[in-house]
């Protein structure tokens, strides 16, 4: 006779050693068998064929349908006061760790644990973003960028590129500009080509100071020049045929705009990388960097010393949506950026090659996302949320045809709510085909897990995420004060046992018409050091077992009858909770009819 047993994957002895136990196992004859073998996630569904869960917490579904319990986390960091970013990875080949407390920014040593303040902010509440760009750690706090001076071991205001704004100009007759100014500075350098052997040299605006001034390749500190003048003179022992010089400019630089953001995304492209800043004043405003070159970078230290390749001009300023429907988030994804609105998902193509070009078009004009961070990449796909739900969209390479959107929340529109549509966060887990995504401004505990690979959805409990940290060398999360690390070789939270248990929908042996009787269960599993209870509940009854743990690696059969009296529809629930792996292979009912 045909087994009605399957077994997922596992080792040949863990196949004998089943093998040898079930053929121990000699059930009633039965008129109906109803078995689980490939479990199912959350959903609603009027169909009891469906074998969706009602309820499902600290499982995750693995490839093969079986249920295994999560992996856990413990504490890494703890902090005076709410976290408001972290960050932990190498810049110039060295190991850093930086957090920012209240308004204190800390720096920790990775062996010695020790915290040192290295900057103090202006604000104390809010998150807040480090990244890195061009082997340099910045931080954005809404203020001005501030940069990582491992010189001088503290984060300092940023000394950004000072263009070239004026190239070999008579020194009475201003030229065409060479190099836009900074959006970040007021500051240029201009360079005059003295053949006439001229003593006084124009500027084509008013100027505040002169920073530095270089003659034939010297600097010169002897010069004429009285603030808000547009023009300057040398003596004459100080004329030469070469002059540059650096000042500050009087121009109005509109500080609200890209001095403001809080955001930031660095896109690699194949011929340089592109930093794109938003979340500012103009929220609808993204600014792009532009290329600098090393020669150009060691030009301007001529005149100052710490410049940094941060180059913004007005010309890469793209416009997105408007104030009404400000830009929500960026999202790197293949060869170009997403920028969403609440309404409308737009594509930033970045330079891939030596030039500065960004170009902006429409992507999906019907739907866009609503969180700040409530989007990711997963599966090679980007997923976002809005107040329809969540969704996976499919962006093909083809300029010329249009992305496709699937909505991945279907049947659980009891877990989906405005908070996760307005302030989710988000994070892909790839070594278990996850997508995570949780709402921190709710007291309860929980995180809606989506495996993408199964198209199953799940609940974890016990991560109370403000928000996932997911960076090269650390996964985790931060919840207030401290930060937490995920851990895959332990079963526990900080050491404490974790409960998993799962709640099937009900079932009627395909014959809802008929009243059953006599059942009996066979549960395979491997539940080592765990306490384990399985309850079977019919519309009438309910009976429940203590289960055994048993040898680590070793599956084992639970095997027993349970007399429920006569009843038409059955759900059951498995519940375990220790400090080990733990692992539900199938579940197989027989009952007379």
């Amino acid at each position: 006779m045909r087994s009605i047993f399957t077994f997922p994957p596992c080792t040949p002895s863990q196949r004998k050693e089943v093998t040898s136990l079930m053929s121990k196992i000699k059930p009633h004859r039965a008129f109906a068998t109803e078995k689980f073998d490939r479990f199912r996630g959350l959903g609603q569904s009027l169909l009891a064929t469906d074998r969706l869960a009602t309820d499902m917490e600290n499982f995750r579904i693995s490839s093969d349908g079986t249920l295994k319990k999560r992996t856990g986390w413990r504490t890494h960091r703890y902090f005076p006061g709410t976290v408001r970013a972290f960050w932990e990875g190498t810049v110039s080949q060295t190991h850093w760790i930086f957090a920012v407390c209240l308004s204190t920014v800390y720096r920790i040593d990775p062996l010695m644990g020790t915290s040192n303040p290295v900057a103090e902010l202006s604000t104390s509440s809010g998150r807040l973003e480090f990244f890195c760009f061009e082997d340099t750690l910045y931080l954005n706090d809404g203020n001005g960028l501030l940069y990582y001076n491992s010189n001088s071991g503290q984060f300092s205001p940023i000394t950004p590129y000072v263009p070239l704004y004026g190239k070999n100009w008579d020194p009475l007759s201003p030229g065409a500009p060479n190099e836009d100014f900074n959006l970040l500075t007021n500051r240029v350098r201009i360079s005059y080509v003295n053949s006439g052997l001229q003593s006084i040299f124009k500027f084509p605006f008013y100027v505040k100071s002169i920073d530095s001034l270089l003659v034939d390749g010297k600097v010169v500190t002897d010069y004429f020049f009285t603030s808000g003048n547009n023009y300057f003179s040398l003596p004459a022992e100080r004329i030469g045929y070469t002059v540059e010089v650096a000042v500050e400019t009087m121009l109005n630089r509109d500080a609200k705009g890209i001095d403001s953001t809080k955001r930031a995304v660095v896109y690699d492209g194949r011929h340089h990388s592109t930093l794109c800043l938003y979340g500012g004043g103009y929220s609808y405003e993204i600014y792009c960097s532009r290329y600098v070159s090393k020669g150009s970078i060691s030009a301007a230290q001529a005149h100052y010393l710490k410049v940094l390749p941060l180059y913004f001009t007005s010309e890469n300023v793209q416009r997105i949506g408007d104030r009404a429907f400000p830009i929500t988030s960026l999202c790197p994804y293949n060869n170009r950026l997403l920028a969403f609105t609440a309404h409308s998902t737009w594509e930033i193509q970045c330079p891939n090659d030596s030039s500065n070009d960004v170009s902006v078009s429409l992507l999906y004009p019907e739907m866009g996302c609503t969180a700040p961070y409530g989007v990711t990449i997963c599966n090679s796909k980007p997923v976002f949320v809005n107040h329809e739900g969540i969704f996976m969209m499919t962006v093909p390479r083809s300029e010329n045809e249009r992305p496709t959107v699937t909505r991945i929340s279907d049947g659980i529109s009891d877990l989906f709510n405005l908070g996760i549509a307005e302030g989710c966060v988000m994070r892909a887990e790839p070594l278990f085909h996850e997508l995570w995504i949780r709402d921190p401004n709710t007291s309860h505990d929980r995180v809606l897990v989506y495996n993408y690979q199964l198209g199953e959805w799940y609940v974890f409990t016990n991560i109370k995420a403000s928000y996932f940290i997911d960076l090269p060398n650390f996964k985790g999360f931060v919840n207030n004060n401290l930060v937490l690390i995920f851990d895959n070789t332990v079963y526990t939270d900080n050491f404490e046992a974790i409960t998993a248990s799962y709640l099937s929908g009900y079932f009627d042996f395909s014959r809802p018409e008929l009243k059953k009787r006599s059942l009996r269960v066979t549960l395979c599993k491997n539940t080592p050091n765990t306490a384990s209870e399985l309850t079977l509940e019919t519309e009438h009854a309910a009976k429940s077992f203590e289960i055994d743990s048993n040898e680590a690696d070793k599956p084992d059969i639970f095997d027993a009858r349970a007399l429920m009296g006569r009843f038409r529809h059955l759900r059951f629930r498995i519940r375990t909770s220790g400090i080990s792996d733990c692992r539900i292979y199938s579940l197989i009912f027989h009952a007379n009819l």
